[in-house]
């Protein structure tokens, strides 16, 4: 049986070199990683850039790097350490709050966070618990095999704590729910879609006459060439001012009949964007409180697979950079394997 430990060299007794300042620094690092994730995850919840750059982009780096740091520890070290799970757990949430929060709660909310903090404890400690228990298991070191399981835990605790943060709130201030930024969230990533139905020269951020206009002038182009061949000998210039014309009335009904439909009155110099926002928002104000708190729900747990999905690649690049470190501290001495017999008992039928 083989094992991970701490020593002076492959072949050297069970006497320990500098254990204590190996395994602190590992964990000094994987704090200071830590509370940077949590930095980035604030800033992606107030939607402005972290250390200049994309908020998600940081989120992933330094999740990366909390997490292989995490798990190199929970495979070097003696023992669970649950007291520095609490603190690197402790500096995600901090990092995240005086963000977010400013660290200022009412006394519902702060019940709310701490459940959040002791799920994320229990993921990790469940995490840790499993990648240990992985290794005793393991006859050979296999690094995929040990990091697999309680990578999965971890990630998940990472993925309920982003998950019902949001929950948490949008329950205090359901107004939240649905913003002008929601909206446009939504909207950015469709414009492909929507330039099949409305054009090329669709764009969320265009005012609403212009794309009022342009589907004016669709229709009116698809009944013209419906007519084709029965206007082949009307001179260009005629069949122009009457596409001209027809445009301007069925510009003017169509505004009309959308500005009925959505019960907005237009002046036509809002957004595309805005007036999706204000049909929407007048939609979820008329809403049941219950049903509101269904629409809460369904989302969030859309929220939490897509998560998971997103968590099946950040798992993937975790153990390729934890795999990396691993070799790289057994090659330079700092850790090493100890080898050891084992005898099993097994019960069988003569």
């Amino acid at each position: 049986m083989s094992f991970l430990e701490i020593v002076a060299g492959q072949n050297s007794p069970i006497r320990k070199t500098n254990y204590w300042w190996k395994i602190l620094l590992i964990t000094v690092f994987s704090s200071i990683f830590a509370i940077l994730a949590g930095l980035s995850l604030g800033h992606i919840f107030i939607e402005v850039e972290f250390l200049e750059t994309s908020p998600w982009l940081m989120f992933l780096i330094f999740l990366t790097l909390f997490l292989t740091l995490f798990l190199l520890e929970s495979l070097f070290a003696n023992g669970m350490r649950f007291g520095s799970i609490i603190i690197q757990s402790l500096l995600f949430t901090f990092g995240f709050y005086i963000t977010k929060f400013s660290l200022n709660f009412d006394s519902f909310s702060l019940f709310w966070n701490i459940g959040i903090f002791l799920i994320l404890i229990l993921c990790l400690w469940l995490g840790r618990l499993m990648t240990r228990k992985r290794k005793s298991d393991l006859l050979r070191l296999r690094w995929n095999e040990m990091a697999k399981s309680g990578l999965t835990l971890m990630l998940i605790g990472i993925n309920l704590f982003i998950c019902l943060q949001w929950m948490g709130e949008i329950i205090f201030k359901p107004d939240l729910l649905l913003t002008p930024q929601t909206v446009n969230t939504i909207l950015k990533p469709a414009t492909p879609i929507f330039k099949i139905y409305f054009g090329e020269e669709f764009k969320p951020e265009m005012q609403i006459d212009d794309f009022i206009r342009n589907l004016a002038a669709k229709q009116v182009e698809a009944t013209f060439d419906e007519k084709k061949e029965e206007l082949a000998h009307v001179p260009k210039a005629t069949i122009d001012k009457q596409k001209k014309d027809l445009i301007e009335q069925n510009f003017i009904i169509l505004k009309a009949q959308l500005s009925k439909q959505l019960e907005i009155k237009l002046s036509g110099n809002e957004t595309f964007e805005l007036v999706v926002f204000e049909f929407l928002d007048n939609v979820y104000q008329k809403l049941d409180v219950s049903i509101k708190q269904y629409i809460i729900l369904i989302i969030t747990l859309l929220m939490f697979v897509a998560l998971r999905v997103v968590a099946i690649f950040l798992s993937l690049i975790v153990r390729i950079i934890g795999w990396f470190f691993y070799e790289l501290f057994i090659a330079s001495g700092y850790v090493a394997i100890k080898y050891e017999s084992r005898n099993k008992e097994d019960l069988i039928v003569y």
